[in-house]
């Protein structure tokens, strides 16, 4: 019975949580209206305010930027809870052994991202951010 209220306590807070997050989003179409050049209004710069031909170059900074916030936030994260699992092993060899691939994960992953910023700097003429 203890199990079963406990389960109800964290699905119940994991349900919170995702409406707390998700129900501004859904609510704010007009605060994200960056450009209307294309005819809707969106939050995302499609390169329609562009007038040469560069709409991809732009759209690769968006995209590049979004998901240089999606790395960071899932290194952080996993910085976070692998030091935390490290902080709680209390001398115990395979969690520690985790926690520390955890970890070393995090950082391999921020890493690739740099390479992958490189090579694509390298790879487009002229530069992504001049």
């Amino acid at each position: 019975m203890k199990t079963m209220k406990s389960k109800t306590v964290k699905t119940s807070a994991s349900m919170a949580l995702v409406a707390a997050v998700t129900l501004p989003l859904v609510k704010t179409q007009a605060a994200f209206a960056a450009n209307s050049d294309c005819g809707v209004d969106t939050f995302f710069n499609w390169g329609c305010s562009t007038g040469s031909g560069d709409k991809v170059t732009v759209v690769l900074i968006q995209v590049l930027n979004w998901l240089a916030v999606g790395v960071t936030l899932a290194v952080i994260g996993g910085v976070i809870y692998g030091s935390i699992m490290y902080t709680t092993a209390g001398g115990n060899p395979q969690q520690s052994q985790k926690a520390m691939g955890i970890i070393r994960n995090a950082f391999i992953a921020l890493v690739m991202y740099f390479a992958m910023w490189a090579l694509l700097n390298w790879l487009v003429p002229g530069g992504i951010f001049n």
